[in-house]
């Protein structure tokens, strides 16, 4: 009776958790404005004519794969919702986020982690405090679309087809996976990339633990990496192509490399000592355990130096909003998290099973950088991926291990939740600050179409990483883009850029 009661409370408390995330999304979405790549997508790549039917939005996306990349199928959906109202992205934006938390709580609930839920939130948690440009990643349309929902898609398939290997209707379930396996597969260069690095990893173990590969992995990757040739092979982003922009990275690669052992030679021998003292003192290691423990000990303290020296140069450039912000300091914190919660579950000898997992999950994430070398520029929003899988590797560790006195949780919850705090503040403030500047445009975009059809509006006010304009190009005085594409967006005539709008302010 107690159990039934038990799993009552849960499910009351999952559908909370659930309605939370959903109604979060909803009002962040709701409170971020279109950012400059949204207009363009609003016309047909083909012939620059307005979208307003499906048939339009195939032909654009086939333009488009012809001429500037192949990811058709996340571009595509940014289409079709500049094509609707703009009620219809907030919600199936909420949508997403909580189907993807929704296959995080089944997952964590399958490999039996303690507290399901509790770990699901310190997933969000992690989400908010270490994902570089988080406006950018979850609430921007072409951002959200491009991003996270390659991530979400991919999580949640790669859920699916575990939950499915031992189910008796896998054969079906295989034959549904498979349009949604080419999709992910077809998503982006490197959200695509670690999907199939965790599908081969995954079917990796499958091979050696039971001596045979598991047919349903082995037609999802093939699916996917099908979808991955589509993507990769777009006449758009041909080969030759690829092989001009990897001359080009090396080239660079090796100036850089070059120039750091010139000006930083000092560095590179201590750190030469430090490596020689850390192998003599491993060696005299008993057990790998104890060796890999030492190990990532010293990778934590690395990255805590390394996050404390960015914090502080970020916060001598921009103060609080510069420290928010920054992506090297996000993505340290993170990785500081990941190697101390590894080095706690192999010092408390937690199931190989379960670390190995967590290693292939963070190896996925991790390998989606790679693509990066080759890449015109490297935008922050491009670490989705890495945050995405190493923060659920993070916390599966974490709640692995997890007892009811222990002192570190504690004080690691204490921690998380001070963080969270300081980070949700300022970055609410920011959000907050640019919806009222963003009615302050539309009401101004109103009186224009009424009278002369010129728009004389202010850049957006952006300070932090949880706005979308951060980074990115808003409107700016005698700029062609965006300033063209969304006057015709519009139906202006002209858009004219102040430094203030007197009598309303930004």
């Amino acid at each position: 009776m107690q159990g039934k009661k038990g799993k009552q409370n849960n499910g009351i408390l999952l559908a909370a958790f659930l309605l939370l995330v959903f109604a979060g999304t909803w009002q962040l979405t709701k409170m971020t404005p279109l950012v400059g790549d949204d207009f363009n997508y609003a016309f047909s790549w083909a012939d620059d004519t307005r979208v307003d039917n499906f048939t339009l939005v195939v032909k654009s996306m086939i333009s488009h794969r012809q001429w500037t990349h192949g990811r058709v199928f996340a571009q595509g959906w940014v289409t079709l919702f500049m094509m609707w109202p703009r009620w219809v992205f907030p919600l199936a934006n909420a949508g997403i986020v909580t189907a993807f938390f929704a296959s995080l709580y089944h997952f964590f609930n399958r490999i039996h982690t303690c507290c399901s839920i509790a770990a699901c939130a310190i997933v969000a948690a992690l989400y908010w405090i270490c994902m570089p440009a988080f406006g950018q990643v979850f609430l921007w349309l072409d951002g959200a679309c491009n991003y996270f929902w390659g991530a979400a898609f991919a999580w949640i398939l790669l859920e699916l087809m575990w939950t499915a290997k031992n189910s008796r209707y896998a054969p079906l379930w295989t034959g549904l996976l498979l349009p949604m396996a080419f999709a992910v597969g077809a998503w982006s260069e490197h959200i695509s990339f670690a999907f199939l690095v965790i599908l081969f990893l995954s079917l990796i173990k499958e091979w050696i633990q039971k001596k045979k590969l598991p047919v349903i992995e082995c037609v999802i990757l093939l699916s996917s990496f099908g979808g991955y040739l589509f993507l990769m092979f777009a006449p758009s982003m041909l080969p030759t192509k690829l092989k001009i922009l990897a001359t080009r990275a090396t080239s660079a690669h090796f100036n850089t490399a070059k120039s750091f052992v010139i000006k930083k030679w000092w560095l590179l021998v201590i750190l030469l000592v430090i490596l020689i003292l850390l192998i003599l003192w491993l060696k005299r290691k008993p057990t790998w355990r104890s060796r890999w423990t030492s190990v990532l000990l010293c990778c934590t303290v690395l990255c805590l130096v390394g996050d404390l020296y960015f914090a502080v140069k970020a916060v001598r450039a921009g103060g609080i909003w510069g420290i928010i912000s920054s992506t090297q300091t996000g993505f340290l914190t993170l990785m500081s998290c990941f190697s101390f919660f590894l080095m706690k579950a192999i010092r408390n000898n937690t199931e190989n099973r379960e670390i190995y997992q967590a290693l292939m999950i963070a190896g996925g994430g991790l390998c989606s950088l790679f693509l990066f070398t080759v890449a015109d520029y490297v935008p922050a929003r491009g670490f989705c991926a890495p945050v995405v899988f190493i923060s659920i590797a993070t916390v599966m560790l974490w709640k692995s291990g997890e007892t009811g006195n222990d002192k570190e949780q504690r004080f690691a919850v204490t921690a998380l939740g001070g963080l969270f705090l300081f980070f949700f503040i300022p970055g609410m403030l920011d959000l907050i600050h640019i919806e009222q500047a963003a009615a302050v445009r539309d009401r101004a975009i109103e009186r224009a179409l009424a009278s002369d059809g010129i728009l004389y509006a202010v850049p957006y006010p952006v300070k932090t990483k949880y706005s979308a304009q951060y980074g990115i190009q808003d409107l700016a005085e005698g700029e062609y883009w965006p300033n063209t594409v969304m006057a015709q967006y519009y139906g202006l005539t002209d858009i004219v850029v102040l430094s203030d709008l007197p009598g309303e302010g930004s």
